[in-house]
């Protein structure tokens, strides 16, 4: 009896010990934990050849790609560029979102990337900390690796439109345009009516600076990301591309769209 009594007690012991190890596995996170709940709670999901909002297909999380470590816990879809977006000569988008919690930026949690922008700067104005996180997401999420900066690309007319990043991305040249989603008072509507204008300008010069590249920097696919203040902001920019832009403006241009949330006034 009291043999069979230690050989249950074993067996519990085994059995939390395991359950125990699991537990403490799903609470690891690839990055800091916010201290300030998200702004972000609208669905974030991927659409595929410019597909209605129907047809959205969302991220389940079971099978999404981990972020690589960095400042800022990244949720939402992650991973999603393979080689059935590459292929699919449509526009589309996706949507994930970074929260800073109240960390302090701090350029030392910068991937190499990411610093080399940082170091280098861009062409002027107070773009750098977006030109940064733009990089740092594709790269935490697509493993893109950065080519060049806004002031190294090449291009044929000095004075033509121009790109802000040239990244690799699953072996091709990506040019990635990137521009911010906010007005004053940040917390008054986003309309779609703005997002409209804003996708509408950012979107008529993609083609531009892609055709002004010298061939050694050429890209092969552009993307516009767009970095919103919040889900708000973010739902309007996708209302705006779902129902407003025009196909033959859109092209083939890929819309990243990610909602930041936690202390981020160093990006706008």
């Amino acid at each position: 009896m009291h043999a069979e009594l230690a050989r249950i007690a074993s067996g519990l012991c085994v059995l939390l010990f395991i359950v125990g190890c699991q537990t403490s596995g799903a609470d690891q996170d690839s990055g800091p934990v916010s201290d300030v709940p998200p702004r972000d709670t609208a669905r974030t999901d991927t659409v595929t050849g410019d597909a209605p909002v129907d047809s959205i297909i969302p991220d389940t999380g079971a099978d999404a790609f981990q972020p690589l470590p960095g400042f800022g816990h990244i949720s939402g879809p992650c991973g999603v560029l393979n080689e059935t977006q590459w292929s699919n000569t449509g526009p589309f988008r996706f949507r994930n979102a970074i929260s800073f919690g109240t960390g302090t930026f701090d350029p030392s949690l910068l991937s190499a990337g990411g610093l080399q922008i940082w170091t280098e700067g861009n062409r002027g104005g107070d773009s750098v900390s977006s030109e940064i996180f733009a990089h740092e997401l594709l790269h935490r999420c697509e493993l893109a690796t950065l080519l060049k900066t806004e002031t190294k690309i090449l291009y044929g007319d000095a004075s033509g439109k121009k790109t802000d990043l040239l990244l690799q991305i699953d072996g091709r040249k990506i040019g990635v345009s990137v521009t911010r989603a906010y007005h004053y008072p940040p917390t008054t509507l986003f309309t779609v009516a703005e997002a409209r204008s804003l996708l509408e300008k950012k979107l008529a010069d993609l083609p531009l600076s892609q055709s002004n590249a010298l061939p050694a920097d050429a890209w092969v696919r552009s993307m516009l990301h767009v970095l919103v203040y919040d889900a708000q902001y973010g739902d309007a920019i996708q209302d705006a591309w779902d129902n407003e832009i025009d196909a033959q403006l859109k092209g083939d241009a890929i819309l990243f769209i990610t909602v930041t949330n936690g202390d981020d006034s160093f990006i706008y």
